[in-house]
Formats: structure tokens, sequence, C-alpha cells
């Protein structure tokens, strides 16, 4: 004789959840737009460069002088790219050897040099769309950190209980974003083309903590690449 499920489990079986059903956390009642990453890092590409859309009608600076107007390597378009990657970066401006010496250690940085040589070949002597590109970097560099702290806080929430379902480890990432985006000690950096490798060298570093983050093969050997240039 075959025996029956008790009532009580049977009843207890058709009150599980549907698993394709998606229910909102309490925490997130009102915040449920903080999980669109993606538009939000839209935005924040937007906000960042936007803020420096003034500085495109801006001329050279200073400093511009040595990576730029008076560079030999820089003024030569793509041809100068070659002497870029091969001399110090105060050679082509001094054009002598030994003015490196003028600042401890040298200033080897070719990556950006050659980033304003192309944009010099291809749009001439034009420091309106050196800002422009400026401000475009600063935008991705907005993003990337937007990015690289959703991953530490996801992270942190896979085993800390009192963040888990909790709305704070996206708005953290956020406001903590639009303050960096906003602050006013990026001026210099974004203002002054010559600027750009701060912004590049920043950039890259957190390019790579993030792909770090990720941990698989492909993602380090892309944190090496990120980190490298």
């Amino acid at each position: 004789m075959s025996k029956k499920k008790p009532q009580a489990k049977h009843a207890q079986e058709r009150t599980v959840a549907n698993p394709s059903q998606k229910t909102t956390p309490p925490s997130f009642k009102g915040w449920e737009w903080l999980r669109n990453t993606h538009k939000l890092s839209l935005f924040l590409f937007a906000f960042g460069a936007l803020l420096y859309a003034n500085t495109l009608g801006h001329d050279y600076a200073q400093d511009d002088a040595i990576v730029i107007t008076d560079n030999m390597f820089t003024t030569q378009g793509m041809k100068g790219i070659p002497g870029l990657f091969t001399y110090d970066t105060f050679f082509g401006f001094f054009k002598v050897e030994g003015k490196a010496k003028l600042v401890s250690g040298g200033r080897y940085r070719p990556l950006t040099p050659a980033m304003f040589a192309v944009e010099y070949a291809l749009f001439g002597d034009k420091p309106g769309v050196m800002h422009f590109f400026n401000a475009l970097w600063y935008g991705l560099t907005v993003v990337v950190l937007y990015q690289v702290l959703l991953l530490l806080f996801g992270q942190r929430a896979a085993w800390d209980d009192r963040l888990k379902n909790s709305a704070a480890i996206y708005w953290i990432p956020l406001l903590a974003t639009l303050v960096f985006a906003a602050h006013p000690l990026h001026t210099e950096a974004v203002a002054n083309i010559k600027g750009r490798d701060e912004i590049i060298t920043l950039l890259g570093s957190l390019a790579a903590l993030g792909l770090l983050l990720k941990g698989r093969l492909p993602h380090l050997v892309g944190a090496g690449v990120c980190f490298f240039l």
C-alpha cells in the first residue's frame, strides 16, 4: 500500500516562489534605477566630459610647448612618432642631449605625445581639438572609476551579509564618482592639454585594477597591458 505525502509538506512546496519571478529587495524600493549601470555609465561619461566643454575654445598653455607646439617630433605628425619613442620627452623640445637631467629621472612619456602627434597630423595646429580629446579621455576615466567601485562593493557584498541586497553597493559608487568628476582638483590636468599624461596614467591604473578584480587569465593579461601603457 502506497504512502501519501503529508499535507503540510505538500502545501509548503506549493508556496515556494517561482525562480523566474523577479522581486525587488526592500532596500531598493524607489532606488531600482541604480541597477541600470549601463545608462548611469553613459550619464557619467557625458557629465565628466561636458564639465570641460568650456575648454574647447581655449588656446595652448605654457607646458604645451614642451610636448606639442615646440616639440620637433610632435609637429612632424606621424613621421615624428619614432623619435618620441626613442628619446626623452625633453629632447624634442630642447633638441639637444643632456637637457633631460633638468628634471630628476628625466621624462620618458612617449604615449601621450604620440597621441598629440596623431591629432596634429589629422587636424593640424588646432588646440580646440586636443582639448576636446582631453575631455573625452577624462569622461572615460570617470566611467572606469565607477565600474571599479561597483566591482569592489560587489565583491564586498559577496561575503558581507549586511551589504547583500543593499542599495548602498550602487549608490555609494555613483556618489563617489560624481564627487570625483566634479572636483576642481582635476582642472589643471584636463584644461591643460599636456595634462593628458595624468589622465591616461589614472585611466590605465584604474583599468588594470578593474581587470585584476575579475581575475581570469585574459583579464590578467589585459591588466598588464593597461598598467604598462
